[in-house]
């Protein structure tokens, strides 16, 4: 894939154009190729592929309510492997999902 800065010039021609590629843009995507198998669906997305998809990868998860934060830790760590979240952003997430566990401490 080329950079953005390599690309001066660029036309293509599609039936749906799907700007961004997180939760939202994935299901336009699939559901233009349902709707029409024959259709020419174009995604664009700025972020580079490590980190395709924003939040969308970790957000799903707002309704796991763990007794503790470790256990949250390293399930958040694991189901992220392919694509790692920083460690800081994986605390403070955590910490937010688990805000009514009461004293444990992010570790």
């Amino acid at each position: 894939m080329a950079s953005l800065k390599r690309i001066s010039e660029w036309w293509d021609e599609t039936d749906v154009l799907v700007l961004g590629y997180r939760l939202a843009g994935a299901v336009t995507a699939i559901e233009a190729d349902n709707t029409d198998p024959d259709a020419d669906v174009s995604i664009v997305e700025k972020m580079p592929e490590r980190y395709a998809g924003g939040n969308s990868r970790a957000s799903a998860q707002s309704l796991f309510k763990p007794t503790s934060l470790h256990p949250l830790l390293r399930y958040q760590r694991a189901m992220n492997e392919p694509n790692p979240i920083p460690e800081e952003v994986l605390r403070v997430g955590s910490d937010r999902l688990a805000v009514d566990i009461g004293s444990a401490k992010v570790s």
